[in-house]
């Protein structure tokens, strides 16, 4: 018995070792929900303009909010096959455009008239919606992100497959970027103009992780010694708040980069002070549980704010006050939905076993 002693302290010194690295998971997915979940909140604050189309708070969300979601998604990127990348990028985009362009039509062609019949209906022509959502597949209102989040996902992959070397990626998204403005000439088809700029915060994303993450996702001490992420920190931060002082915030839906591509950089330094702040959020079950599932909340967001005319509430009421009873309203709603899934899934897995 004695030969197998020592094995079975390295196996218990091992467990220990698995127990600790599943904790550090644990925590780090924590952090990464959190990011998702807030980014998420920014999104429906952005979308109720508070203080007005010109107001500080919109400006202030709309210079970087969309491109940290593109930077979100490129931390996650791995360089899988090809194949593996397109199938994963279609499971998770497709089905929810498809499922918001259809109570799109359901609640704003068909219910919404009923409601409020003297609201105008011109934005609400069904023929238009499925001419911009499925022949040219740019989506419609807010939800242009899932196609241009898809596309992009599949130039980053084209990308990564062809170029193995990060340096020769970065010259390719640099020449993506150059073409952006010649290309706005043009009709924009499958988010294409957009999914330029987008390709190129998943590869910051990407790179983030690759090169100043550890393995179980917390930032290395030493990038704080690190002077390309110090003084690219600083000067994208310092123009980032220039961009929300003077209002200048982009919106990519209609094809808006102030001081184009100098907005770049203040998106990215938009997207580093938020990264820092929500860093130091605690620990939450439930912000979690909401953050796991963005895309569900971004479905239930996508269909309220069409369908909802809020702007007639905000009038007659408190900015805050109705922006707190949508948030409430979106996240109860999609909750549920959560809950109902989860739900579906474990009788699923009991069925199975």
């Amino acid at each position: 018995m004695r030969p197998t002693e020592p094995l079975m302290y390295v196996s218990t010194f091992q467990d220990k070792e698995n127990s600790k690295m599943e904790m550090k998971s644990k925590k780090r997915i924590y952090w990464l929900d959190n990011v998702k979940f807030m980014a998420m909140i920014l999104v429906i604050a952005g979308h109720h303009e508070i203080g007005g189309e010109a107001g500080l708070l919109k400006s202030l969300i709309f210079t970087f909010h969309m491109p940290l979601f593109f930077m979100i998604s490129g931390f996650f990127f791995k360089d899988n096959k090809l194949f593996v990348n397109v199938k994963k990028a279609l499971k998770s985009y497709l089905p929810p455009y498809l499922i918001i362009l259809a109570l799109t039509l359901l609640f704003c062609c068909v219910i919404r008239p009923i409601i409020w019949p003297e609201l105008p209906r011109e934005m609400f022509d069904y023929k238009w919606i499925l001419t911009t959502s499925l022949l040219h597949f740019n989506g419609f209102s807010v939800f242009w992100f899932l196609p241009c989040l898809l596309v992009s996902y599949i130039l980053m992959s084209l990308i990564a497959k062809i170029f193995k070397n990060d340096l020769l990626r970065l010259i390719v998204i640099i020449v993506g970027l150059i073409a952006v403005k010649p290309l706005s000439n043009y009709p924009m088809y499958f988010q294409f103009q957009n999914a330029l700029i987008a390709v190129a915060f998943m590869f910051i994303g990407y790179i983030t992780k690759k090169y100043f993450f550890s393995p179980t996702y917390q930032l290395k001490k030493e990038i704080s010694h690190n002077p390309i992420f110090i003084i690219t920190s600083i000067t994208s931060i310092a123009v980032w708040i220039y961009f929300v002082v003077t209002k200048n915030y982009i919106n990519m839906v209609y094809q808006i980069y102030p001081f184009y591509p100098i907005c770049l950089l203040g998106a990215l330094g938009g997207c580093i002070v938020f990264l820092f702040l929500v860093n130091k959020l605690p620990e939450s079950k439930i912000l979690g549980k909401l953050g796991q599932n963005t895309m569900i909340i971004f479905t239930v967001h996508a269909v309220e704010h069409n369908f909802f005319p809020w702007d007639i509430y905000k009038s007659n009421f408190s900015e805050i006050g109705t922006f707190l009873v949508r948030l409430v309203l979106i996240l109860v709603v999609s909750y549920v939905i959560i809950l109902i899934k989860n739900s579906l899934n474990n009788l699923n897995n009991l069925y199975n076993q």
